[in-house]
């Protein structure tokens, strides 16, 4: 058995987008097909921007801010009248970011592989549309947490910030 030739080793990209490594060596030809019916710009549509978001609500669950500031945290009316309540308000904001964009990401993977075994990848090959779709999706899931901490801050706290007896 010869020993691999990394020269011969080259990075492919067929006219159908997508990826192969392929491997010659001497009259034998490898061709190893990494990425069926998907290419890199898919990947960075589909899960960049959820990425980033799940890495910033879980740097924001682990690191709530300490202080009541204007640069960092869960920052509303209600949240910022007093210690206790932007404790309170940035615990339940974090944790309900933090669940959201978990149970988006999630569905955004089946959704991909089930797309991608389907053959129903093409549906979407307007790729700023898709990168449209998901932020959209991603800002209303912000929203939602939003008025989610906002209802349960107005279940615990009155307007001047007492917790309800």
């Amino acid at each position: 058995m010869q020993p691999y030739d990394f020269q011969s080793l080259r990075f492919v990209v067929d006219s159908d987008g997508s990826y192969h490594v392929r491997y010659t060596n001497g009259d034998r030809d490898f061709k190893y097909r990494f990425l069926n019916c998907i290419n890199m710009k898919w990947l960075i549509v589909f899960y960049f921007p959820p990425l980033i978001m799940l890495i910033g609500s879980l740097l924001y669950y682990f690191y709530p801010p300490k202080k009541i500031n204007l640069w960092y945290g869960y920052r509303t009316r209600l949240s910022m009248i007093n210690g206790d309540t932007w404790t309170t308000a940035n615990g339940f904001a974090s944790k309900y970011i933090l669940n959201l964009i978990s149970i988006y990401s999630i569905i955004l993977s089946i959704t991909l592989l089930v797309l991608r075994r389907d053959g129903l990848i093409h549906v979407f090959y307007n790729l700023k549309n898709f990168f449209l779709i998901t932020m959209f999706l991603l800002s209303l899931l912000i929203l939602l947490s939003i008025i989610l901490a906002e209802l349960k801050l107005n279940a615990i706290f009155d307007s001047s910030g007492n917790r309800k007896k």
